[in-house]
């Protein structure tokens, strides 16, 4: 019986399951076993623990100490208690330090640099032109009277003003799209990112299809704008069932078609997503071979494994990252500022040794 029966076989709530259904075919996901870490995103010891237990479904070390502990989040919200996968918290809600958004902008902007480096214009992300996709709605919802900063719906009315915000807005109008890439992409396409957290969608899914939960992630992100964008017309008054000047505004970007570029719980990436990473890998290439005269397919592997590197580290080091965070601020010091919280362990010890000799080799002084 081969790997993936045996794992289909486990219970859909059994963590093992998921992650092994999540990643095991994912070449991003994989680059936590088969690339080495790079200057920029350099694990911690506790966090290449956490990454590795996390990729494979098993129980994480690190919570042993606190499990059944309650987490600290808004009396509103519903209580919740530390598990042995660290699953409540990551999708514990109501609590302060947003790393979800954290990690979300990780993505964006990493994204947005590798984007930039292929020389293919954008929007969104440090790489982009601009930083932000803001305002793209705006002028269609300029005709509304002006807005009073002493009205106490201001804020709302001004989140109203500014429409539908995407993260990214990618213009290839001048490049020859890969054949798996034009089947998603327009000249100017919106796209929105997506973390999956190890939640329900995971849990309750009965196919062992892989990466099926992204993949499931992805064809919501679309409608979902559609829907925000025929209630924002429906604000401004637009008949029902007609395209209102939001909607009409949407479908000029891609004939309406938002790209969804979901990142999941064991690091895998949807379609979309390992599109985009091929763009930016073509792109590479076809630079790379103006100056040099090697074969195209083996340049563009290699520019390849250097965005998944780049993404699949980043991304699970931010998860175990979110989870560490969360074990400090939530649940052992939910009372103290971050700056004021130490854990002086024999671990962070043995890592400040390390790096001190690495950095200071023998006879340097200083």
């Amino acid at each position: 019986m081969g790997i993936h029966a045996r794992a289909c076989e486990l219970p859909r709530d059994d963590p093992r399951r998921r992650a092994f259904l999540g990643a095991a075919e994912d070449k991003v996901s994989l680059q936590l076993f088969t690339g080495t870490p790079t200057r920029h995103c350099f694990f911690t010891t506790r966090e290449y623990h956490s990454s590795v237990q996390n990729a494979l479904g098993l129980p994480q070390s690190r919570l042993k100490s606190i499990l059944g502990r309650p987490i600290t989040n808004n009396p509103n919200c519903p209580t919740a208690r530390v598990d042995k996968y660290g699953h409540s918290l990551k999708t514990v809600t109501g609590v302060k330090h947003d790393g979800i958004r954290r990690l979300h902008d990780l993505l964006v902007n990493l994204l947005s640099k590798w984007l930039r480096r292929a020389q293919i214009t954008h929007m969104g992300g440090v790489g982009g032109y601009k930083r932000t996709c803001k305002g793209l709605f705006t002028e269609v919802l300029n005709h509304l009277p002006s807005l009073d900063p002493n009205s106490p719906t201001y804020a709302e009315d001004l989140r109203f003003r500014q429409g539908i915000i995407p993260d990214l807005l990618l213009d290839v109008t001048s490049i020859d799209l890969p054949e798996n890439v034009a089947k998603m992409l327009g000249d100017c396409t919106l796209a929105d990112m997506k973390t999956l957290a190890p939640g329900t969608v995971y849990s309750e899914s009965a196919s062992t299809a892989p990466s099926h939960a992204v993949e499931k992630r992805q064809k919501q992100v679309s409608p979902a704008y559609h829907a925000a964008a025929r209630s924002l017309d429906a604000e401004l008054g637009s008949q029902p069932g007609l395209p209102g000047p939001v909607e009409s505004e949407l479908n000029t970007y891609n004939s309406g078609n938002v790209l969804g570029l979901v990142a999941g719980a064991y690091a895998e990436l949807s379609s979309a997503f390992h599109a985009i990473i091929d763009l930016i890998a073509s792109q590479l290439a076809d630079e790379h071979l103006q100056f040099f005269d090697i074969d195209h397919g083996m340049c563009k592997s290699i520019f390849l494994q250097q965005v998944r590197r780049s993404l699949g580290l980043a991304l699970h080091r931010g998860w175990a990252k979110l989870m560490l965070d969360r074990c400090r601020d939530l649940v052992q010091h939910p009372n103290q500022p971050r700056s004021m919280v130490s854990e002086a362990t024999d671990e962070d010890d043995e890592e400040a040794h390390a790096f001190y000799h690495h950095t200071r080799p023998s006879g340097h002084e200083g």
